[in-house]
Formats: structure tokens, C-alpha cells, sequence
């Protein structure tokens, strides 16, 4: 069906004036940046929505570049990310889809490629090639690096109810919510309630006339089995998107061999170990430390995921409140929380410091900041480290980082443990002055 263009006009102006209402009410030094993804102007018929929970970078709306355009024109969000303006359908789909770009400095969409990959075991892959048949947006349009640094005092249901109305007038086939915060809020705002279409893999539910399916985002990791089931089921539904859609007809579908599959390979892993003892995660670690340094001295190659979860197995958090992997485990992030009531442990906030390893333009870069993205925090933490501050210049990391250390893809594992064990008990220190 085709869109109706003036719903989508009118929705836009409405939603850009609620957005900059958060924005007047929070504080333009609290909210941050905020825009929609596609160009809604050059959508003509839906047939796949794709929502994460907001945009994965952002700044303070105060200090942004686009504040004055999204403060003069009514068709700010109808016109989607401002990166994609002026370019042609042919150009955005080679920002999304290349691995590196002209410079090979930076990586291309890692969710455009996953859900790519997903849609081609079911022969759908070109959907996401034609900016007319696709849209990706989000649940909430502030952007922020991580999900939980969303702006406080925001209203996320009152966002989410945006975007839910926007699938309403898009009526796609198939929706896709992508990670466990998606599914949450649009479970807190949705009259129909997601429900288990695949253990350990699948939500579905209906909205209006569209098909919500809900999966782990694609920055997690996917095996191939469940990339696959995944990808043939969104093709099962958009075959099928004018009937009714539940476990048992997946069950009964052609998809049944994948979903037993998918269920073996998930037992797999709950197995305990042969002495009937399940693993418990100090050995785990030294079975990741055994079997990856055990690849490296039989002359193996670790792969980037390999190197960051070795690092992860080896590196002694030194009392870090949160260890994990993130973005398909190529970004291996630690957090200190700061805040702490009297008499009480330290509790999580806005002003937690962030430690992260990430590769950035062909090197390691080990950066440090807080969830609030406070540049004058992170000024007189980077100082307590290091003596000064060093703020980012790309666009990943970005000013309001601090940039500890550059190191080559060819750095020894055991150096970069003990730079980050040493960076680690530096940042406990000065939480615990």
C-alpha cells in the first residue's frame, strides 16, 4: 500500500514540535541531539520497518551543529538523518552497505549488513537495498553513544508513542525491534503485547495491520543458525503478512527444520561439563585464556572478536561495577559508578565513568568518559590519569571523550592487559578518593 505523504508531513511537524518541547522542558544542556534516520520524503511503500531504541551518537542539543536548522524547519524529521541529505538512494545504500570507505578510515553500517545478511537466506535481501520498500528509525530519536545515557527527565514513553504512530500510518508488513530496550518500551506503551514466538530468539505481536517481530539488536552476536532462522522467518511473514502469525504456524511452517536447529545448537551450549559440574565463570575465563593463547602459540591468527574477548578473559577489572562486550564484541567496555549515598555502595548514574576498547581508523583506542557525555568531567578525570586531556576528533569518538592511548592492530595482548590494568586501578582511585 502506499504511504499517504501529508500523514507523514503532518506526523513529522507534530513529533518535531513534541521533540523540541523535551528539549525546552529537560534543558538544552540536558537533552541531547535528536533526528529521525530515513528520508521519509522517499518512502513509497513499506514493507519492512526497522527500530532500534535511539540514534548511537549524539551531543548535547546546545552544542550541535544542526540546532538552528531543527529549531527553523518543520520538515526536519520528514528529511531523516542529516548525514544522508543531498545524497541520492544509490549513495546512502553505499554508506550503509560499504565495509570501508574512500579513505578506508571507517566502517560501513554494521546493522545494515547483519539485517542484509539475515534477509538474504530468505531471498529478501535486495528489501533493504530500495529506500522506497525500507525505513529505520527509533523508538527514541535523542542520540546518545549508549542506550542507557539517554538524556534523564525524557519521556521515553511519551517518544515511543511517536514512533508507534508512525507505523501506524506506514502499515508495513513486517516490523523489527531491535534490542531488549525496544521490546520493553513498546511492550510499556503498545496495547498488544509482544509474546514468545521462538525461545531464546523471537518476540511477535501485532500493531494495527503490521507484524512486530522483536530480536537481540545486531550490535550482540549472532551465530549463522539463528541469523538464519531470523532471516526466514521475517520472510516467512512478509509472504504471509495477511494472516494470522503465532508459534504454532512457525512451528508448522518450512521453517520447523530451522527452528530445531536453532533449539539443538541452544542446548548445546546449557550442557554441563562431563563431570556434571556446570561451568561457573572463572573457568570459563581460563578456558577462553587456554583455548585463544593456546591459537596463538600453534602460529594462529586471533580474529578481532577473538582478541577483545581474550582481552576481556585476561584484563583484571580491579572492582569496575560492569564488564561487557558490545558491537558484535568488537567494543569491550568497563564502567565505574560514582554516585554513592551515605553509609551505601556506589550506584549507577549519569556521571558514570565509561572505559572503552574499540578500533577506530586501522588502531586501538582505548578512550575514557562518563554516561553524561560531560566534557568538564571528563577534563578533570583525564587529568587524575593522565595529566591532561585529550578530547576526540572523530566521528566516533567525539570531543567529549578523552583518548588515553593509540595502539597499533598489531600490539601484543599481554600489553594491552597491562595498559588497561594499569588505566583501570588509576580510574578506581580516583572514584575512591
Amino acid at each position: 500500500m502506499e504511504v499517504d505523504k501529508l500523514l507523514l508531513e503532518d506526523w513529522s511537524k507534530t513529533t518535531l514540535g513534541y521533540y523540541l518541547g523535551e528539549v525546552e522542558r529537560v534543558g538544552e544542556d540536558v537533552a541531547t541531539s535528536f533526528y529521525n534516520q530515513s528520508d521519509l520524503s522517499r518512502v513509497k511503500n513499506c514493507e519492512l520497518m526497522i527500530i532500534g531504541i535511539n540514534p548511537g551518537a549524539g551531543c548535547l542539543f546546545s552544542q550541535w551543529g544542526q540546532k538552528d536548522h531543527a529549531l527553523s524547519n518543520s520538515d526536519f524529521l520528514y528529511r531523516g538523518n542529516p548525514c544522508f541529505q543531498g545524497l541520492s538512494d544509490k549513495e546512502i545504500i553505499y554508506e550503509m552497505s560499504q565495509k570501508y570507505d574512500k579513505d578506508k578510515k571507517r566502517y560501513g553500517w554494521d546493522l545494515w549488513k547483519k539485517i542484509h545478511k539475515m534477509l538474504g537466506y530468505a531471498g529478501k535481501g535486495e528489501l533493504l537495498e530500495k529506500l522506497d520498500r525500507f525505513v529505520l528509525t527509533n523508538m527514541i530519536f535523542f542520540g546518545t553513544d549508549k542506550e542507557n545515557q539517554i538524556p534523564k527527565g525524557v519521556n521515553k514513553e511519551k517518544c515511543a508513542e511517536q514512533t508507534i504512530e508512525l507505523i501506524s500510518i506506514l502499515q508495513p508488513k513486517v516490523v523489527l525491534l531491535l534490542g531488549s530496550q525496544s521490546r520493553k518500551l513498546f511492550d510499556r506503551v503498545s496495547e498488544n503485547k509482544l509474546e514468545v514466538l521462538v525461545p531464546n530468539s523471537m518476540y511477535h505481536c501485532m500493531s494495527g495491520k503490521s507484524h512486530v517481530l522483536a530480536i537481540k539488536h545486531t550490535a550482540y552476536y549472532y551465530s549463522s543458525i539463528e541469523m538464519e532462522l531470523i532471516g526466514k522467518t521475517i520472510g516467512y511473514i512478509l509472504d504471509h503478512s495477511e494472516e494470522i502469525i503465532n508459534k504454532e504456524c512457525i512451528y508448522a511452517s518450512y521453517i520447523k527444520e530451522d527452528i530445531i536447529r536453532f533449539e539443538k545448537m541452544i542446548q548445546s551450549k546449557r550442557k554441563v561439563k562431563t563431570d556434571g559440574n556446570p561451568i561457573n565463570e572463572k573457568e570459563e575465563k581460563q578456558l577462553t585464556i587456554q583455548t585463544l593463547d593456546g591459537k596463538i602459540k600453534a602460529g594462529g591468527k586471533l580474529k578481532e572478536t577473538e582478541f577483545f574477548k581474550l582481552l576481556k578473559a585476561k584484563i583484571n577489572p580491579n572492582g569496575a561495577d560492569s564488564c561487557a562486550l558490545f558491537y558484535r564484541g568488537k567494543l569491550l567496555n568497563y564502567e565505574y559508578y560514582t554516585q554513592r549515598p551515605a553509609n551505601g555502595k556506589y550506584i549507577n548514574s549519569k556521571d558514570t565513568i565509561a572505559i572503552d576498547i574499540l578500533i577506530e581508523n586501522g588502531e586501538y583506542v582505548i578512550r575514557v568518559g562518563t554516561r553524561r557525555n560531560n566534557p568538564d568531567i571528563t577534563r578533570e578525570l583525564a587529568i587524575a590519569i593522565d595529566g591532561e586531556f585529550r578530547p576526540g576528533n572523530t566521528d566516533v569518538t567525539v570531543s567529549h571523550w578523552h583518548v588515553h592511548k593509540k595502539m597499533p592492530l598489531s600490539i601484543d595482548c599481554d600489553e594491552m592487559v597491562r595498559i588497561m590494568n594499569e588505566l583501570l586501578t588509576k580510574v578506581k582511585a580516583y572514584r575512591d578518593k
